[in-house]
Order: C-alpha cells, then structure tokens, then sequence
C-alpha cells in the first residue's frame, strides 16, 4: 500500500467518523439545553369575564364561581346547539370573545387541524390544516387521539400542540385562522401518546413532552415563535401531564409533575429551582394550586399524593390508594381538594392536613377532569354521563345525573351561564 494512499484511507474514515458522531451529537430539537435568550416582555393578555384561554380557564383552577350553567339536560333538553366535529379528539374547547376555538384529528386523512366555531350558533367559521400525514404508528394508547392537547390564546393567537411524525411542534394561527408560526419543539418519543396542553406565561408559551425515550421542557416565545430556553428532563416509563404556573415569594415557576417527582423551574430562563419526590412513575395530569399548597399524583406504578410548600418540602403525602387520580386533574375549592379518579370514586380532602372529610362512587370510569361552577362540581364520564353534585366539605350531595350520546373524555367548560361539553363526535352547547 502507497503512502500516499494510506493517507487518503485515513482521512476518509476520519471523515466518515466525523459524519457519525455530527449525526447523533448535532442539536436536534429537545435533545440539548438551551440556555435563556433575551426577549423583551409582552403586554400581558387582558381578557373577558366569559373567556375561557386555556386549559383549566384564564386563573388554571378550572372554576366559574359566577356561572349559573344547567343542572339537569339531555338529548332532548336545555341544549342550545350540537356540532358535529370531524374527526376525533380529547381536547377542550377554549373561548375568545365571540368565537370557540378546538382541535381535532382526522385519523382516515391523517390530518391535524384547528376549527373556529360561532359561540352562539355553533356553526362552523373556518377550519386550518396544520399537519398533514405522519401520523405515529407507535407511542398511541388506544383511548387516546391526535389531537388530546387543549389549545390556549393570548387574544391575538391561538397555539396548538401536535405529535407529528418523530417531533412535537407547537403552531400559532391568528383569529382568522392564517399560519403566524411553527415550531418543531422536542422529539416525540415511544409512549401512550401526546396529550400535555401548553401554558401561558409572560412573553411564552411552555410546552413540554415525558416520552419514554427522553424529555424536555421549553418556554417559545409567543409572539415570533423562537425558543426562549429549552431543558432536557430525564424519563423513566414516560408521564403525561400538562405545565402550569406556580406563583410563590414573587417568583413565578413552571411546575410539571413526571418521573417520580414534581420539578419547579424559574419561568424566566428555565432553571430548575427545586424537585420534589414522593410520586409514582407516570403521572398524566396537571399540578393543583391552593392556598399556598401545590397538589400532584402519580398514576403508576403507584397512585400517590402530595401537597407540595412553597419551598418545596412535602405538607403531607397518602401512597398507594385507587382513589387518588391518573388523568383526571385534582380540584381546589373553599380549603378542600375535590378528587375524581379515573375509576369513579370521589374523595374529599382538607387541603392543608389531608384528612379525609367523605368519599363516594360515582358511575362509570373518568378520563375528563371536574369543573366547578356555580357552586356545583360536573364530573362527566366515559358513558356520556355527566354526574352534578354539591361542592360541599360535609357530605356527598347528589344534584343529577344527565346523559348524551357519546363517549365524554374531554374536559367539559363553562362560559356565561352556559356549559360546554365535548363527545367524540359533537360540541354541545348546554343553557337554558
């Protein structure tokens, strides 16, 4: 072999080394922090009594205290409007002004889209393509959909979150329904699907995914739809649950429940600021803000409870009990935390020892989390049943139990006197 030979091998495979370890080293999204870029400060979101922005409503307690909606409905009465919506989801609607706002997913064309609704008709204003194709063929629970991630707005945007593909993205539409931005946030990873709804802060919108495979949590900057900061999160088996904002001694957190613990990161620039451990593996629901607590569980291996200090040291904490939720999100209200578990029992708490006040059963299994409104807790079920009774610290008061069609997984919402429930196959308006 010629030396001058010899050395062309050696630079080619010098060179094919190097293509290798760019490969699987390069910056792809969600695989490498990003540390805090400086973005100036929005104006913050000033909205109507009757909006509804994001996921649990504009104060993330899913609450109506002034609402007044129907106690008792069924096909045939107090339902204003029903729209069929194409497509399936598990997605809550959200409301801006005189429009409704949802997602879905058209599983046949394999299409993930937007639909702008009239608030008052229900009939159907414009609809926008965001993803076409690529749908995961692995990572999907069978109860699960395309589109289980509940929009959220600023008044001037709606933003939306799709697994597509291998990647998570985040898009923004205006209220004309016309494409501001794109992002491809993180990898999607092998799991149950996505279902993490975004939260809205300051000048970002923080999405975040607990794949098996890896996680990441990120601020986007709301407006021009950059990354503000990006962190990595270590997984185990996945989790499944939604960001929400903490607010505590003047600072701000981003708080996310999953691995095993909840993590508080400085909604500013993404620092970690404190872990908390005590949670089973997987959770798949969103942390419960009350009286300067924060409430979180865990839905596997082992469903367990805790109420978290603003320091991060544990209140109080109850393991292994089929009474503590998996995807249903807890509910605060007048110093008592109101459970409903994916298996129907109801139990009540006092939020700041974790003595039990009463428990019941409920009918049916639960994937959507119970609203508050008007003094009375809606908890709708697979079935189509929606269960209505008491927020009461005393005793279990049944008010009705009403029934639709189709399956209730989504989240149901209230708005001026009115309720707003999703099924697999329509929108219902509910008033009088």
């Amino acid at each position: 072999m010629s030396r001058t030979f010899a050395g062309f091998l050696i630079i080619f495979i010098l060179a094919v080394a190097g293509g290798v370890a760019w490969f699987f080293l390069r910056d792809r999204p969600g695989e490498r922090d990003i540390s805090a870029k400086p973005f100036p400060q929005l104006p913050e979101p000033q909205f109507a009594a009757a909006d509804w922005p994001w996921w649990r409503g504009a104060a993330r307690d899913n609450h109506r205290p002034d609402d007044q909606p129907p106690t008792t409905w069924d096909e045939k009465s107090n339902i204003v409007w029903k729209q069929p919506i194409a497509g399936r989801a598990h997605s809550s609607p959200l409301i801006l002004g005189e429009h409704i706002y949802l997602t879905t997913a058209e599983t046949n064309l394999q299409r993930q889209l937007i639909v702008c609704l009239d608030r008052d008709t229900g009939k159907k204003v414009w609809d926008t393509v965001l993803h076409e194709g690529n749908f995961p063929n692995e990572g999907h629970h069978p109860d699960n959909t395309h589109a289980s991630s509940t929009p959220a707005t600023d008044g001037t945007l709606i933003f939306a979150a799709f697994a597509n593909g291998s990647s998570v993205f985040l898009d923004a539409v205006d209220l004309k329904g016309n494409r501001a931005w794109s992002r491809e946030c993180g990898p999607f990873g092998k799991g149950f699907g996505y279902g993490s709804s975004p939260a809205l802060w300051g000048p970002y919108v923080y999405l975040c995914d607990d794949s098996p495979s890896g996680g990441w949590i990120t601020a986007i900057h709301r407006q021009t739809g950059e990354i503000g900061w990006r962190r990595g999160r270590k997984t185990g088996m996945g989790s499944y649950g939604s960001p929400t904002i903490w607010e505590v001694n003047d600072r701000v957190l981003v708080v996310v429940p999953g691995n095993g613990k909840v993590t508080a990161y400085d909604a500013r620039d993404g620092v970690v600021v404190r872990e908390t451990g005590g949670l089973g593996e997987t959770s798949a629901n969103t942390a419960t803000v009350g009286d300067g607590l924060l409430f979180a569980s865990s839905g596997y291996p082992e469903r367990n409870l805790l109420a978290i200090k603003p320091d991060g040291g544990i209140a109080w904490q109850k393991k292994k009990s089929n009474a503590f939720p998996y995807p249903p999100t807890m509910l605060f209200s007048d110093k008592t935390l109101y459970i409903v578990s994916d298996q129907g029992v109801i139990t009540t708490l006092d939020a700041a020892t974790g003595n039990q006040l009463w428990d019941d059963k409920l009918p049916g299994s639960y994937y959507a989390s119970p609203l508050l409104a008007g003094g009375n807790i809606y908890a709708c079920n697979r079935d189509g049943r929606t269960t209505v009774f008491k927020a009461d610290r005393e005793a279990y008061e049944r008010i009705s139990v009403n029934k639709l069609d189709a399956e209730i997984s989504a989240s149901p919402i209230a708005s001026g006197n009115r309720l707003y429930i999703r099924t697999v196959t329509h929108l219902y308006c509910i008033g009088k």
